[in-house]
């Protein structure tokens, strides 16, 4: 039986004998894991209607945002659909959502409807240059955004509905621009404060996430960019926007960005805090403030993200990996969203509402203890047994049939 972070490898030579005198030798050599069932084995042709009928969903609650009969929408919104996205995030990773989020939809737009325009041409995929202000700052950008977001919540459109149908008419309008300026998916990497979020969440892979090196044959790995065929099948779409990237190999984007320079460790210790803080002022807006909640509202949300921020780096120069302070980091928001979030709205009763939040809990603990255990020595054996694999693939004497001497890890 195989255990989490330890590869089996098994060597198999079978023969047949026919009518004498033919006499058949298959070789089969096989460097493979048990392969489980992940996400990516959700076909495109299922998931690409479903991606645009969110976003025709999202515009059409933008547009009743305006009239009479959208007034509950932003409690809908606020208490039903963040919470699920993000316990859908918390348990799935960031595989499922990033090939249906509307945003992304909106964002791949114009490159579906102009392709080979904004310099782009066949052949000739316009990158984002990785000295760009862009490039090297995204990540700044992408945790002001969030805090900004966060704020104008808890001071403006968690209960106005033009307030928050302006907001998503502008967030959509910023998503066609980047889409139709930048390649690929630039705007899910680089602007949409959510791509953070996701990052964060999912860590090294989610729950049910899946690993490049086990992705069955013929399929592209977690939510890289993708188009559909005409026969129905599933070609790779990907201008290489961002290097290395989470669509195509969330656990190498995870453990490149352990690096003591990467802004992401730090951002992931003060999100437990930014979230912490956010949830109790949710919880009481009518909480005495001692100046106007414009100026006080963002203090406190930077005061709990950089509390947050200082204490889980304090665990690591005590001593505590940096790996392992950001999976601690991910299980404290984790545990705060789950407690502080109620998708069903209390309409499954209070005892289902308990039950709901002791299976997610568990969920994350279960993710927790997979990844507490597994290092950057188990990622970095992982990689060498792929390339053994495709090496032994490549030098299998050219007479043995394509099906047979397959390798896989």
């Amino acid at each position: 039986m195989e255990h989490e972070g330890h590869a089996r490898v098994s060597l198999s030579l079978t023969w047949k004998r026919w009518v004498p005198p033919d006499l058949e030798l298959d070789l089969h050599v096989q460097l493979r894991p048990r392969q489980p069932w992940s996400l990516v084995r959700l076909p495109e042709s299922l998931l690409r209607p479903l991606a645009r009928g969110l976003a025709i969903g999202w515009g059409l609650l933008t547009v009743s945002l305006w009239l009479p009969v959208g007034a509950g929408a932003p409690h809908l919104f606020w208490c039903v659909g963040i919470p699920s996205i993000l316990l859908l995030l918390l348990i799935t990773g960031h595989e499922l959502w990033r090939r249906i989020c509307p945003l992304a939809v909106v964002a791949r737009l114009p490159q579906h409807l102009w392709s080979w325009g904004m310099g782009r041409g066949p052949g000739q995929p316009r990158r984002l240059d990785p000295g760009s202000w862009l490039a090297r700052y995204h990540l700044v950008l992408q945790g002001g955004l969030l805090l900004l977001g966060l704020a104008l919540r808890l001071l403006l459109v968690n209960t106005h509905a033009p307030s928050l149908a302006l907001l998503f008419a502008l967030t959509m309008a910023a998503a066609l621009v980047c889409g139709a300026l930048l390649p690929g998916k630039a705007w899910c990497q680089y602007l949409c404060p959510m791509g953070l979020v996701e990052a964060i969440l999912s860590g090294p892979r989610g729950l049910l996430g899946s690993r490049p090196r086990r992705t069955p044959s013929g399929r592209l790995s977690q939510s890289t960019c993708r188009t559909l065929l005409p026969d129905g099948g599933e070609a790779n779409a990907c201008v290489h926007c961002q290097a290395p990237c989470i669509d195509i190999d969330s656990e190498q984007t995870y453990w490149q960005s352990l690096r003591p320079g990467d802004l992401r460790s730090r951002l992931t210790w003060m999100y437990p805090g930014l979230v912490g803080v956010f949830f109790a002022l949710l919880a009481q807006p009518a909480l005495p403030l001692p100046a106007p909640r414009l100026l006080t509202v963002p203090a406190l949300l930077l005061a709990g993200s950089g509390a947050s921020g200082m204490l889980l780096g304090l665990l690591h120069r005590l001593g505590l990996s940096r790996h392992r302070s950001r999976l601690l980091a991910t299980v404290l928001a984790g545990t705060v969203i789950i407690v502080s979030t109620d998708p069903t709205m209390g309409a499954a009763g209070g005892g289902a509402t308990t039950l709901l939040r002791l299976a997610a809990l568990l969920a994350l603990v279960i993710w927790w203890r997979r990844e507490w255990r597994r290092g950057l020595r188990h990622h970095s054996r992982d990689r060498v047994l792929l390339s053994l694999g495709r090496q032994l693939q490549h030098h299998l004497p050219p007479h043995l049939p394509d099906k047979i001497g397959r390798a896989h890890v």
